[in-house]
């Protein structure tokens, strides 16, 4: 009884498979902070809200995107603002809505790295009185 339950539920997801569009890719850019990024990810703040917090959208890298004002993907870094251009795939579900799917960074453009700001300085320590310690 158990087995026959499990077969038709994944006979329904199947069903229900079939019923659902083709991914087609969706063309779309972010232009943000780079809040962390490897060969594979670049996760780009777009927003900042101090109610709800931060908006991070994380993209695929697959491939070698194209790099505009920067020779290699390694010469960006957190901190850095960037534009990401992408392809969102998207299909409707067998219930009609919208399922987004992965993004695929196709153009990352370099815009610019965060302001400098000098390293804090530590309080000196005061010198030890050489008196004190005999």
């Amino acid at each position: 009884m158990v087995l026959f339950a499990l077969c038709l539920a994944v006979s329904a997801h199947g069903e229900e498979g079939a019923k659902q569009s083709e991914p087609v890719g969706v063309m779309k850019e972010v232009t943000g902070t780079v809040s962390a990024i490897d060969n594979h990810c670049i996760a780009v703040v777009y927003k900042h809200d101090a109610a709800t917090g931060d908006y991070e959208l994380p993209i695929t890298i697959e491939d070698s995107p194209q790099m505009e004002h920067v020779e290699f993907l390694n010469q960006i870094k957190a901190g850095d603002t960037v534009t990401v251009k992408y392809e969102q795939m998207t299909e409707m579900g067998a219930d009609g809505k919208e399922i987004i799917g992965d993004k695929f960074a196709k153009t990352i453009i370099f815009l610019r790295s965060p302001p400098y700001r000098p390293p804090e300085k530590e309080e000196a320590e005061e010198p030890l009185d050489s008196e004190q310690d005999r």
